[in-house]
Order: structure tokens, then C-alpha cells, then sequence
């Protein structure tokens, strides 16, 4: 745990959640800890081998079941207009996350879920969140 937490930068406490398997990390923080431990997401979160794909190619590649499951649950962060931009720059980056990480169609459905109901960030009135 403390190796892990000098390595990140995350608190002892939140390390200790993520080795324990209480608390997951969020996409973006999962793909750092992954570069930093020089390993890929999925064998961080599912202990499997994954190549990582070329990063330079700017090309993502995922199943159109999922792309269609990201897109319907995604679909109502767009009602504030002024957000366009940043929500487009979320779902790609979640795109990006699900494309280098080996799940299952299951396992990428639970992260979705997971990375959209974290959305906090984009500062939606109560009720309209999802």
C-alpha cells in the first residue's frame, strides 16, 4: 500500500480501498496508475494480460453493442447545450479507457455505469444527473 501510494500520489487510505477492492478508480485514474505501474488497465482491474493498443494511431476501437449501450446511457448528459464540449470530451476519453481495457461486454457495461454515475463533475442540477 505504501509503495503504491509513493508511486501514484494518492493518499494511503484511498490506495489501501483500491488493493482491497472497496473503492474502484475512476477510468482516468485507473489508466494512470496503469501507466505508472507499467501494466494495463485490465490486468489492473481484472488481472488479465492486455497488449496496449498504439496510442499515436488515434484510432479506438470497440464493439458497436457497446458503443450503442455508452450512447443511450450518455444521451441525457446532452440537455445543457453549454456542456456539449465537455461531455463529448468525457465520452471519448470513457471510449478511449473501454478500447485499452480486456473486459468482457458485461465487465464494460459495469464500467460505463460506474464512469457515468460519477459524473459529478459537469455540475448538473439534482434530478437531472443519471
Amino acid at each position: 500500500m505504501n509503495k503504491l501510494a509513493e508511486i501514484t500520489g494518492y493518499s494511503l487510505q484511498i490506495c489501501r480501498k483500491y488493493l482491497r477492492g472497496a473503492a474502484l478508480p475512476e477510468p482516468a485514474k485507473l489508466m494512470e496508475i496503469a501507466q505508472k505501474l507499467n501494466v494495463s488497465a485490465g490486468w489492473l482491474l481484472f488481472g488479465e494480460a492486455h497488449n496496449l493498443p498504439n496510442e499515436s494511431s488515434g484510432k479506438i476501437t470497440l464493439s458497436k453493442n457497446l458503443l450503442r449501450y455508452i450512447l443511450s446511457k450518455a444521451a441525457c448528459l446532452y440537455n445543457d447545450k453549454s456542456k456539449v464540449a465537455e461531455v463529448s470530451d468525457f465520452l471519448v476519453e470513457l471510449f478511449n479507457d473501454l478500447s485499452q481495457i480486456n473486459a468482457d461486454e458485461e465487465q464494460s457495461k459495469k464500467i460505463v455505469d460506474l464512469a457515468l454515475s460519477s459524473i459529478r463533475h459537469f455540475s448538473y442540477p439534482p434530478g437531472n444527473a443519471i
